[in-house]
């Protein structure tokens, strides 16, 4: 019982890497960036007290997630390791309150134009510095899903 309680006070106190206080998740699926979710997320930052609304497949910290393999840039084979994607749109940094430590957040857009990484990605990739990957192409599901890093985040997953 004293492990678990720590555990919990862990997780409580611990620094995730972005901001999960006042935030609320609302499942309503991922197939697309229609038109409906697009228009619920303008009536959604319409009302007072939000202050950003982002379209996105899980938080940060969640275990749901799309796990694919990856190649990365030139590299002729797929790497050793899986990699878990999380499907958003521009707002997520914004809402999560996420830090990228090298460069940009993605742009608006309704298809995969770019990719931000974290840390561990960087890492798996035996990438030396924050900004080695950014602008670097990234494939997946055998090269059926590509473009480049935009950006690179901290500790989210």
């Amino acid at each position: 019982m004293i492990v678990i309680t720590q555990q919990m006070l862990y997780v409580k106190r611990s620094d995730l890497g972005f901001n999960k206080d006042a935030v609320l998740m609302i499942p309503i699926g991922f197939d697309s960036l229609g038109t409906e979710q697009k228009t619920l997320r303008n009536e959604l930052s319409n009302i007072p007290g939000v202050e950003n609304v982002a379209l996105c497949y899980a938080a940060p910290s969640s275990d749901d997630s799309w796990t694919t393999s990856v190649r990365f840039d030139t590299r002729t084979e797929d790497e050793l390791f899986r990699v878990n994607m999380k499907a958003a749109d521009e707002n997520y940094v914004a809402t999560f309150g996420l830090q990228l430590v090298a460069g940009k957040n993605i742009f608006p857009s309704d298809t995969v134009r770019e990719f931000i990484v974290n840390e561990t990605m960087v890492r798996k990739l035996q990438l030396k510095s924050p900004g080695e990957a950014l602008g670097k192409k990234i494939f997946f599901q055998g090269g059926s899903i590509s473009a480049p890093i935009a950006g690179r985040g901290e500790r989210f997953s």
